[in-house]
């Protein structure tokens, strides 16, 4: 398809270009996990004299390993308390493990590396989860540099390939241990599926593999159990019953389905049919290359049948179906591929037009609606000619522009001019973090207070201090600060969009379906918005 196959260079760029926009701004994509963990642990880290174990709150971090923290925390003294410079690193390490899953695929398919890249960083998953200080793109990254070791090995033996392979693997455990799952089901499917091992990739070589990981990611976790014994025995059995094991429920079926083709969208259907080509076996008997994918795809599943999860915990595996989606496509004959990239042009414009008419409709940014319109037809021309490389192209630039430009133009998160008069005062919020970079722009973790009057008023910090506050908070505020004997006066109001979970829920939570008609009649989101306050609260009672 692709006759001269561009650099790892010219790919990054590429890469680069179609995820990095808009993460250095406040109304970036967020959610609670970022702005309420990981932003708050890198700036605890950052100004703590022992970096050993990150902390969240003031309480040891022993729900995650620290490594990445460790990296944020460093970024925060580098390049300073920003969105950029913590967001930045999950930028890189989705296009090096785009990078790593074109070097596989093309290795073992012969398929094009540009179009396995291309169609990994135009998926939904890749859009989303990599413009977000989280830990899943970082960790998948490590997980599949470790495979490509492995790989490796596989074909060709050495000793210090599979070392290289276990070390990499630790490293990825030490972001988040389902690393280890991933890493395991990948090896499993090798053996039971894969091509042929070489015969300089000895058995005895693999105890070298399981010794570099234990070496690497044992030693924290020692460290931390006999620091706090406790305390590390409690948080596991919180994450144990967080995730909610029980026997296989059916009705998990279609929540796991749906997050595999939410995260490949908009190759779903695509990637669904790839799954069923590849894992039968060739009309010969012999193996599909692709098939130990598959595999490697059922196997990593499987467990994810038995708990609560996430869709992003499926991120690892994204990989592995942009291969054989890039693969069954570029073996179908012309109406196939024809009938594939329909289907992806009419999948992805489902939602990137729906954004597109809104933030039109509400004048956010009519330059973003035109061009993801722009971008939509574009590819739909090209899906009727069959273009896999040019559709997979449009694809990525419309969700760029979806991310980049016009979900941030609705201005969720943004953040309100402070009153200069403020600059010398201690920050709060009261019961949540209203204002997700309100810690980056002051450079350390702001309190959040209690919600009850009583115990909001023991709270309240001693000296000058600016809580910013949602409107209905204001009359339990005012009961706290007389219990308090402590004097306020209101020095801004504005008004705000905050992200619940998904950017679809950020209006006022009390919104109802007649502010819905009313704003879209009014062409405007200002009655939607959270109303809040600025209070300057110093020493002394209000007479």
């Amino acid at each position: 398809m692709v006759q001269t196959e561009p650099g790892g260079i010219r790919l990054f760029l590429l890469g680069m270009a179609v995820l990095i926009p808009a993460v250095w701004l406040d109304t970036s994509l967020t959610g609670s996990d970022e702005y309420r963990v990981t932003f708050r642990t890198a700036l605890e880290t950052a100004a703590s004299d022992d970096w050993t174990i990150p902390t969240l709150d003031g309480e040891p971090r022993l729900r995650k390993p620290p490594l990445y923290y460790w990296l944020l925390a460093s970024s925060l003294e580098w390049f300073g308390s920003n969105p950029l410079s913590l967001r930045i690193w999950g930028v890189i390490c989705a296009v090096l493990m785009a990078l790593v899953t074109a070097t596989i695929g093309k290795r073992f398919t012969g398929t094009s590396a540009m179009l396995i890249f291309v169609i990994l960083i135009g998926t939904v998953g890749l859009a989303t989860e990599s413009r977000r200080a989280m830990l899943d793109i970082p960790m998948a990254m490590l997980l599949l540099l470790s495979i490509e070791r492995f790989l490796a090995w596989w074909t060709d033996g050495g000793s210090v390939r599979i070392v290289v392979a276990g070390v990499l693997l630790a490293l990825a455990c030490l972001i988040k241990p389902t690393a280890l799952l991933f890493g395991f089901t990948a090896v499993v499917s090798l053996f039971l599926v894969g091509p042929k091992r070489s015969s300089r990739a000895t058995l005895w070589q693999l105890p070298l593999f399981l010794a570099a990981l234990l070496v690497v990611a044992i030693p924290w976790w020692i460290h931390a159990y006999l620091q706090y014994p406790e305390l590390l025995q409690q948080r596991w059995s919180e994450q144990i019953a967080h995730r909610q094991f029980s026997w296989i429920h059916v009705e998990a079926i279609p929540s796991l389905l749906g997050g595999f083709l939410g995260l490949i969208l908009p190759w779903s259907i695509t990637a669904v049919m790839a799954v069923l080509v590849f894992i039968r076996r060739k009309p010969d008997g012999l193996e599909n290359p692709q098939r130990w994918l598959v595999m490697w795809v059922i196997l990593s599943s499987i467990p994810f049948l038995f708990m609560k999860t996430f869709e992003r915990y499926l991120i690892p595996i994204l990989p592995a179906m942009a291969i054989l989606t890039a693969t069954y496509l570029d073996g179908l004959d012309e109406d196939g591929r024809i009938r594939h990239l329909g289907w992806a042009t009419l999948l992805l414009g489902i939602p990137c037009l729906l954004i597109a008419a809104f933030v039109g409709w509400f004048g956010c940014s009519l330059a973003a609606a035109v061009m993801i319109v722009s971008a939509w037809f574009l590819m739909w021309l090209l899906a009727r000619e069959g273009r896999i490389l040019s559709c997979a192209l449009c694809a990525a630039a419309q969700l760029s522009i979806v991310m980049g430009i016009a979900l941030p133009s609705v201005g969720i998160g943004a953040m309100p001019t402070i009153p200069s008069v403020c600059d010398d005062s201690t920050f709060a919020t009261v019961g949540m973090d209203l204002l997700p970079t309100l810690t980056l722009a002051r450079g350390r973790a702001i309190e959040i207070l209690p919600t009850d009057a009583i115990s909001m008023a023991s709270a309240l910090p001693g000296e000058k201090t600016t809580l910013i506050v949602t409107d209905d908070q204001l009359p339990e505020i005012l009961v706290a600060l007389k219990l308090s004997a402590r004097k306020s006066r209101p020095v801004a109001t504005f008004g705000t969009f905050r992200s619940r979970k998904i950017f679809t829920r950020f209006p006022r939570a009390d919104a109802t379906a007649d502010d819905w008609r009313q704003a879209f009649m009014e062409r405007s989101l200002d009655s939607l918005r959270i109303p809040c306050t600025i209070l300057l609260v110093e020493p002394g009672e209000d007479p």
